[in-house]
């Protein structure tokens, strides 16, 4: 079985890093974004298995890029979990709106708690 592949989008260097080594060490092959315009590109050339979206970052944010990822026919059906420290209601409501497939709040949970909620994602999705 091949590795699954996570594409990380997040404007936090630190957290970024910390995801990619976590994902790594857990067995997954990451890439890393650091905004929405490099994430969609990324995103359409590379197809990984999920993307890790943040929210809020500068020149394209998560929601902007999540809506033109579902324009894409394979973006359609690409797996993506949107990270923020944000708990607003609006902002969960248009994630879910826009097709997110789960909601993670930064703030809220430990890098081990984020790659065992994306594990068992993937042991609930069979391709």
């Amino acid at each position: 079985m091949s590795k699954q592949r996570i594409l990380i989008v997040d404007d936090d260097s630190d957290l970024r890093e910390a995801l990619d080594t976590a994902f790594a060490k857990a067995g997954f092959v990451t890439t890393t974004a650091i905004n929405g315009a490099e994430g969609l590109r990324l995103a359409l050339s590379q197809k990984p298995d999920l993307v890790l979206l943040d929210i809020t970052m500068p020149v394209m944010n998560g929601h902007q890029m999540l809506h033109e990822l579902r324009k894409d026919a394979w973006g359609k059906t690409v797996h993506v979990i949107l990270l923020t420290n944000s708990d607003d209601p609006a902002n969960i409501t248009q994630g879910f709106g826009l097709k997110g497939d789960g909601y993670i709040i930064k703030s809220n949970v430990s890098l081990e708690s984020i790659v065992k909620k994306v594990t068992q994602h993937f042991a609930g999705y069979h391709h």
